[in-house]
């Protein structure tokens, strides 16, 4: 079949932001107007046992690698790596200062040294964002990573459904304040926004249908828990995502959206199998 006329395929890995992806998907249906958006959710061990998501990551890669040029490949990963740091509040009230930021730390708290954390960000999210360079250099479709929705302004809310963090001890500590949380947030973004630079990786912002004036989720895209998007975040997604799909149509040069560049031969012998 022709390449002008075959379906162009979608492929969405990632953690558990994914899930709001797959829930519009199979209420809409996996191929509409030509393109066919498949999402994956990463399985990894489960902290109470057993696993959670359904494909692994050798899994994923055989799929991506059967991909085309007119195909692509999303990245959701580490999405929650910023709650999982900031959402508990700790023993000892903290804060630090975004670079070109013009908010004021909370009084009474231990200020961190912005480097510190950048550091620890950049050493963590690099390491776990390496299945991304293997789909950058290993496959023929084009690449980009989808940034994870933004942190819930409501204590409320979140103490609805705090999951995971009830082994954080989140009700006995408390929630950070909303402001905190939203700033682990935004060093996230800058962090990716450096990784994925060396990648030749897009990062692809947020749908800003779904921020509040204040740049926090808006309710009606929150599921019922403390971090995760709804069914309908999912389906701005697939709006975001088809969008990408049509805007690389004709286009050529490897950097119009992380297309893979033809590796040396020293290269392909150290590239991760």
């Amino acid at each position: 079949m022709s390449l002008f006329f075959r379906k162009r395929r979608v492929l969405v890995f990632g953690d558990s932001h994914v899930e709001a992806l797959q829930q519009a998907l199979q209420e809409r249906g996996a191929t509409r107007r030509g393109i066919t958006i498949e999402a994956f959710y990463r399985k990894v061990p489960a902290m109470n046992g057993g696993f959670r998501g359904d494909t692994t990551l050798d899994e994923f890669k055989e799929r991506a690698q059967e991909l085309g040029p007119k195909d692509m490949v999303v990245s959701m990963l580490m999405g929650n790596f910023h709650h999982m740091v900031g959402m508990v509040q700790h023993p000892e009230p903290y804060d630090f200062l975004l670079p070109g930021d013009d908010t004021s730390p909370e009084d009474g708290t231990t200020l961190i040294p912005y480097k510190v954390l950048e550091d620890f960000f950049l050493r963590r999210l690099s390491k776990e964002n390496e299945p991304v360079r293997f789909f950058r250099r290993r496959t023929d479709a084009c690449v980009c990573h989808l940034m994870a929705p933004p942190p819930k302004e409501s204590t409320k809310y979140i103490l609805q459904g705090p999951q995971v963090f009830l082994r954080m001890h989140i009700k006995e500590r408390g929630v950070s304040p909303a402001p905190l949380r939203q700033k682990f947030w935004r060093l996230q973004k800058r962090v990716m926004e450096q990784i994925f630079a060396d990648y030749e990786v897009p990062l692809i912002p947020v749908p800003k249908e779904c921020l509040s004036e204040r740049g926090f989720l808006r309710e009606e895209y929150s599921a019922p828990d403390a971090t995760h998007a709804n069914k309908e975040y999912g389906k701005l997604l697939i709006k975001q995502i088809e969008k990408l799909v049509r805007a690389q149509t004709g286009k050529k040069t490897s950097k119009a959206m992380g297309r893979r560049k033809k590796l040396t031969p020293k290269q392909k012998g150290t590239e991760a199998a």
